[in-house]
């Protein structure tokens, strides 16, 4: 084994130019091949992504049917608020202004956040052509209060239903309320589900761990 020591990585789990492991010797010879392929489950799932299927992964970018998607009268679209359909522009050259201990505070007058300033025209516009009973909004937020304001403001502005929009303690819980909202379209295909979200993160978990769809706001630059 002292000559072959990384024999178990290289063919066993078939990654000839495994990048991403700086393993001792006693190390990688002694570890059983199921704690190894937990080890490396990820590692082995991007390096098979990006050293096996460069030209497959480009071929898909360039024809990518998102915002055809995202246009679909049978489409369900699922908004995150913040960022999504509030603009953040709280500070006069910030993003955001207030500590933490205001938020409720500012969430309850009404007058700072989600106020119609915080509108997106564009996404307004877009909104105006769907049928708003096949519009979601799925939001994380720290107490009911800021929950009850985001409520209000897509209700008011976007014309949401207010019993179409949840909130959520934390973002890694959104998937699970898409999961609910699905059961109420027991025939629609899992892919005419998206999630719009500007959080990479949160896109991901949902990609990874569903057939749902997953949309950046940036998709509506130029939609």
């Amino acid at each position: 084994m002292e000559k072959d020591k990384y024999k178990i990585i290289h063919d066993e789990l078939g990654i000839k130019n495994c990048k991403s492991y700086d393993l001792q010797v006693s190390y990688a010879t002694t570890i059983s091949m199921k704690e190894l392929a937990k080890l490396f489950e990820n590692t082995i799932k991007y390096d098979i992504m990006f050293e096996k299927k460069k030209e497959g992964i480009i071929s898909m970018a360039k024809s990518s049917k998102i915002k055809e998607l995202l246009k679909n009268e049978d489409s369900v679209l699922v908004f995150d608020v913040d960022g999504v359909l509030a603009v953040s522009e709280f500070g006069e050259y910030t993003h955001y202004a207030l500590i933490d201990e205001d938020w409720d505070a500012s969430c309850k007058a009404g007058k700072i956040y989600y106020s119609e300033d915080k509108v997106s025209p564009k996404m307004q516009e877009f909104l105006k052509q769907k049928d708003m009973s096949r519009i979601y909004v799925v939001t994380a937020s720290w107490t009911s209060i800021e929950g009850e304001a985001k409520k209000d403001f897509v209700n008011k502005y976007y014309d949401i239903p207010r019993e179409n929009v949840f909130y959520i303690e934390r973002d890694k819980n959104k998937l699970d309320t898409l999961n609910k909202i699905k059961e109420n379209y027991p025939k629609l295909e899992d892919y005419k589900l998206i999630m719009i979200d500007d959080t990479c993160s949160v896109l991901n978990q949902i990609m990874e761990n569903s057939h749902f769809s997953t949309a950046h706001i940036s998709s509506f630059l130029d939609i």
